[in-house]
C-alpha cells in the first residue's frame, strides 16, 4: 500500500496483506466460507445431529445456506476446530465422554488455539448438573440451552443471532487487520507526511479564514430568520383561529394564543408536552385523539370538518371547522400534524444528518498541529450548530407558512412603508396572481385604483406613527379573481423590530359577503313569516265556523293548507222555501248549500285567488240560481282575475233538502237493516229528501247510505275561471236522500295525499275509508277520515291544501 497526497486528501493504494502482517490466531476464509456458514454439531447423540440437520436444512441467512460438520466426543471436536478454524457456530453438548467434555473443548478452544471468533452455543440435557450461572460466567460462551428448550423457533433466533454476532467479529477483525496495516505503512511514510505538514498548515489556515466567514454569514442569516419568525409568530398570534402542532403522541408542540384561550391556560408553556386529555371532557378527548392517530397512519389530511369543542375558559360548547394536516420530515416520514379549527357556532345556529468536513488526514496530524487543529475543530463545531439552527429556524418557518397560507383569510405583513413582505395564497388569489412572491415589495397604489389606494396608505400610516390598530373594520372590495364586489372584515395590528421600534404592519382580512348575504336574507324570511302569519288569520277569518248551527242535518267542516295560507276553501249557507222564494229567515221547508273549492296552486296566489272565488260564492249564492247556473256565473265572474294569472277553481257545490216526517196514519217506508239483511227488523224511513249536485272539477261527492253502501256522484265539469263553463254549462244530477244518510265532499288533496314511499291514498283507499266509517254521526266520520289520512302519510310533509266536508241528513 502506497500513501499518497493529493488535494489534502489521504489516499491508501491497495497493496496485498503479507502473511507477517495478519495475525495468526484468525481464521482465513475458506473458499467455501463465501458460499456456506460452517456450523459444527458436536454431541454423543446421534439423533441430536440427525435432529437438527432435519430442523435446519432449509436455513438461509444472508443468502448463504449452512454446512454441517458433526463430532460425537470432545477430542474429536478438538481436531476438528484445530482442523476448521473458520467454524462459524458450535452446537456444544457439555456431557459426553466425560462429564465435563464439553467445558473442557471450550477452554481448549478459546485458550490454546486462541479462536475468539468462533460463536458457542452450550446444549445440555441435565442443567441442574451443570448450572447455567456458574458455566455463563466461568466459560466464555455466546448462550447456554437446555435441549429441551431448543423448539424450532428458538433454535432458529439463537442460530440467527450467533451467525449474526460471528459475521459482525470477522468484519470488525478485518478492519482491524486494515488498521493494523495502514499503521505499518503510515510508519514507512512519516518522512513524507511530515514534509507535507507544513503545507498542510497553510491550508488549514485558509480553511479557519473561510469558516470565519461562513459563521459571519450564518449568523446574518439567523438575525434574518429570527426576524420573519417572529413576524409570522406575530401573525398566527392575532389570528382568531386555534392554531397548533402536536408530535406523533399528539402532545401540543407549539400553539398559539387562541388555543391558550379556548384550553383555560394562561401562557403557552401550560399546554407543551399536553394532549387534549388534560383539557376536554374523556368523550370528546378520545375522538380527536384517535382522528389525529388515524391522520399520521394514512398520511391524509382531514379537511373542513366540523367537530364540537368546550370551551375551558367559559365552559360553552362551541362547533369548529377542523383542518388537520400531517407534518414530514426531510426523509418523509410523519412527526406530527398541524391543526387549524375555525369557530362555526354562529353559522352552525343560522385544513440530513451532518456532511463532514475533515477526512481521515485530521486525525493523522501530529502534535505540532495540535493547536491549530483543535481551533479549527472549535469553529467546525460552532458552524455545525449554527447550521443546525439555522435548519430548526428555516423548518419553523416553514411550518408557520404552511398555517397562513391554508388560512382563508387574507393575511399579510407589511413594512413601515406599507410595502408587502409576506402574503399568502389568499391574498394572491384575491388580487389575481399567479405567484405570491409576486406581492412583494408591491404597495396599494401597484394594486388597486389611485383614490382606494390613498385611503389605505393613509390609514395604515395613522396606524404606524400611533400604535393604534384597526379591529374587525367592514369595508367593500373588488375579487379580481371572481370580478365581484366582495365585503371584507379587516384587522391591522402594528409590530415591532428588536428595538421597539414600530416597524410595520400585520393585516388580516375574512370575506364576510355570505355571511352579510346570509343575515339579510334571515331578516327577509323573518318579515316574510310575518306576513303570512297576518294572511292566515286573514284567510282563517274568511272562511265560516267549521260546524254551522243547524237542526235539520249535522255539517263538519275540516281544511288545511300545505304551507301558511292555501287555496281550498268551504262555504254554506241555509235557505227557507217562503212565499217570495228561497229566503234565508221564515218558517218554510230549509234547503241547505254547501260548497268545497280548490284553487289551482299553493302558497300566497292560491289564497288571494281563494279570497276572489269565495267572496264571489257568497255574494251569488243568495239568488235564486240552479247549481248547474251558480257555477257558470261563477265561472264567468272569476274569469277576470283568472287570465292573467293562469289559475282555476275547482268547486263542488250541493243542494239538499231534508228528509221530511210521514203523516202518522200514513204508511211508513222501511229499509233491511243494513247489518243482518232482508229477515231482519226493518229500519224506518221517514220520507225522502233530495241532493242537487253540480260539479266544476272537483273530487266528486261520496254518499254513504243509511244501509252501508256507499257510492259516487257521477258528475263533473271544467273548472272554475276558465270560461269553458259559461259557454257549456254544468251537468246537474239530483239524488234522493233518506235519514240518517252521509255524503261526503273532498278536495284532491285527500286522494294525492302522499306517504314515505310516495304512494298517493288515493281513490279507492278514500271510498274504502268512508265504507268501514261509522254513520253514527258526522263528527265520528270526519274523526275516522282525519285518522286514517293521519296514519296513512305518517311522516311525510303535506304536498297540496286538503279540505273535507261530512254532512249528515
Amino acid at each position: 500500500m502506497e500513501l499518497l497526497f493529493n488535494n489534502d486528501k489521504l489516499i491508501l493504494n491497495d497493496e496485498p496483506i503479507t502473511p507477517s502482517e495478519t495475525s495468526k490466531n484468525v481464521p482465513m476464509l475458506a473458499n467455501n466460507q463465501a458460499y456456506f456458514w460452517n456450523i459444527m454439531i458436536v454431541d454423543d447423540e446421534p439423533e441430536i445431529h440427525e435432529v437438527t440437520h432435519l430442523a435446519l436444512e432449509d436455513f438461509v441467512f444472508e443468502g448463504k445456506r449452512l454446512k454441517f460438520s458433526s463430532a460425537y466426543s470432545g477430542e474429536e471436536a478438538k481436531q476438528l476446530i484445530k482442523a476448521q478454524p473458520n467454524t462459524a457456530l458450535i452446537l456444544l453438548d457439555v456431557i459426553m465422554e466425560k462429564d465435563d467434555a464439553g467445558l473442557q473443548v471450550i477452554k481448549y478452544i478459546r485458550d490454546v488455539l486462541k479462536n475468539k471468533l468462533v460463536r458457542i452455543v452450550l446444549r445440555t440435557g441435565q442443567p441442574d448438573d451443570v448450572p447455567e450461572e456458574v458455566v455463563i460466567l466461568d466459560y466464555d460462551i455466546n448462550d447456554y440451552k437446555a435441549k429441551t428448550d431448543l423448539t424450532w423457533p428458538k433454535l432458529f433466533t439463537t442460530v440467527v443471532g450467533a451467525l449474526r454476532s460471528y459475521r459482525d467479529l470477522l468484519s470488525l477483525e478485518k478492519h482491524k487487520q486494515e488498521l493494523t496495516h495502514v499503521e505499518s505503512v503510515l510508519r514507512r511514510y512519516q518522512q513524507k507526511l511530515e514534509e507535507t505538514v507544513e503545507q498542510r498548515t497553510v491550508n488549514l489556515r485558509d480553511v479557519n479564514k473561510k469558516l470565519q466567514r461562513e459563521i459571519v454569514e450564518r449568523r446574518q442569516f439567523e438575525r434574518n430568520l429570527d426576524a420573519e419568525r417572529n413576524l409570522l409568530r406575530a401573525l398566527i398570534d392575532n389570528l382568531p383561529d386555534y392554531i397548533y402542532v402536536k408530535d406523533r403522541a399528539s402532545r401540543f408542540v407549539m400553539v398559539n394564543n387562541a388555543v391558550v384561550r379556548v384550553t383555560g391556560a394562561t401562557v403557552e408553556a401550560d399546554l407543551m408536552g399536553k394532549t387534549d386529555f388534560d383539557f376536554y371532557p374523556i368523550e370528546l378527548a378520545q375522538k380527536y385523539f384517535a382522528d389525529e392517530q388515524a391522520i399520521m397512519q394514512s398520511g391524509k389530511s382531514l379537511i373542513s370538518q366540523e367537530e364540537p369543542l368546550i370551551n375551558q375558559r367559559t365552559g360553552n360548547l362551541e362547533w369548529l371547522l377542523i383542518t388537520k394536516i400531517p407534518i414530514r420530515d426531510d426523509e418523509g416520514n410523519i412527526t406530527g400534524l398541524v391543526g387549524l379549527s375555525r369557530d362555526i357556532t354562529k353559522r352552525k345556529q343560522e385544513s440530513q444528518e451532518l456532511s463532514k468536513y475533515r477526512d481521515k488526514l485530521e486525525s493523522l496530524v501530529t502534535e505540532r498541529t495540535t493547536d491549530l487543529m483543535l481551533a479549527n475543530e472549535q469553529l467546525r463545531q460552532e458552524f455545525a450548530d449554527r447550521k443546525q439552527a439555522d435548519e430548526n429556524l428555516a423548518k419553523e418557518r416553514n411550518l408557520l407558512r404552511i398555517l397562513i397560507d391554508n388560512v382563508p383569510d387574507h393575511i399579510y405583513v407589511k413594512d413601515s412603508q406599507s410595502r408587502f413582505l409576506i402574503a399568502n395564497r389568499a391574498v394572491a388569489r384575491f388580487m389575481n396572481m399567479a405567484m405570491i412572491e409576486e406581492m412583494v415589495g408591491k404597495t396599494d397604489f401597484d394594486l388597486y385604483e389611485a383614490e382606494l389606494a390613498k385611503q389605505l396608505f393613509e390609514e395604515e400610516q395613522k396606524i404606524i406613527e400611533s400604535g393604534n390598530p384597526i379591529i374587525n373594520v367592514e369595508m367593500a372590495y373588488l375579487d379580481r379573481c371572481t370580478g365581484k364586489n366582495v365585503l371584507l372584515l379587516t384587522t391591522k395590528i402594528p409590530f415591532q423590530d428588536s428595538h421597539g421600534k414600530i416597524a410595520g404592519l400585520v393585516g388580516i382580512k375574512r370575506d364576510i359577503t355570505e355571511q352579510k348575504q346570509a343575515e339579510q336574507e334571515r331578516l327577509q324570511l323573518l318579515a316574510m313569516k310575518s306576513e303570512l302569519a297576518i294572511a292566515q288569520r286573514i284567510q282563517e277569518s274568511l272562511l265560516l265556523p267549521p260546524v254551522p248551527d243547524w237542526d235539520g242535518i249535522e255539517v263538519i267542516c275540516h281544511t288545511m293548507p300545505a304551507l301558511e295560507v292555501g287555496g281550498d276553501f268551504y262555504a254554506y249557507r241555509l235557505f227557507f222555501q217562503g212565499i217570495k222564494g228561497w229566503e234565508q229567515e221564515g218558517g218554510g221547508t230549509p234547503k241547505y248549500a254547501i260548497a268545497v273549492g280548490d284553487v289551482s296552486g299553493k302558497g300566497m296566489p292560491a289564497a288571494l285567488l281563494m279570497a276572489v272565488s269565495l267572496a264571489s260564492f257568497q255574494s251569488v249564492i243568495a239568488q235564486e240560481f240552479s247549481p248547474g247556473d251558480l257555477l257558470a256565473f261563477l265561472d264567468k265572474t272569476i274569469l277576470h282575475y283568472t287570465k292573467s294569472t293562469h289559475q282555476n277553481c275547482a268547486m263542488v257545490y250541493v243542494e239538499i233538502t231534508p228528509p221530511l216526517p210521514f203523516p202518522e196514519s200514513g204508511i211508513t217506508p222501511t229499509l233491511p237493516s243494513p247489518s243482518k239483511g232482508e229477515g231482519s227488523t226493518p229500519k224506518k224511513l221517514r220520507g225522502d229528501g233530495l241532493l242537487r249536485v253540480a260539479n266544476a272539477g272537483c273530487v266528486t261527492p261520496l254518499i254513504k247510505r243509511i244501509d252501508g253502501s256507499v257510492e259516487w256522484v257521477d258528475v263533473g265539469g271544467m273548472p272554475l275561471g276558465v270560461g269553458l263553463g259559461a259557454k257549456t254549462g254544468y251537468q246537474e244530477v239530483s239524488l234522493p236522500l233518506a235519514k240518517g244518510d252521509m255524503i261526503i265532499l273532498t278536495t284532491d288533496g285527500v286522494v294525492e295525499a302522499n306517504n314515505s314511499e310516495k304512494e298517493m291514498f288515493g281513490f279507492e283507499r278514500l271510498e274504502k275509508t268512508v265504507r268501514v266509517g261509522p254513520l253514527s254521526s258526522a263528527t265520528d266520520m270526519m274523526a275516522h277520515l282525519q285518522f286514517e289520512v293521519v296514519n296513512f302519510m305518517g311522516a311525510a310533509v303535506l304536498h297540496d291544501d286538503l279540505t273535507i266536508v261530512v254532512i249528515q241528513v
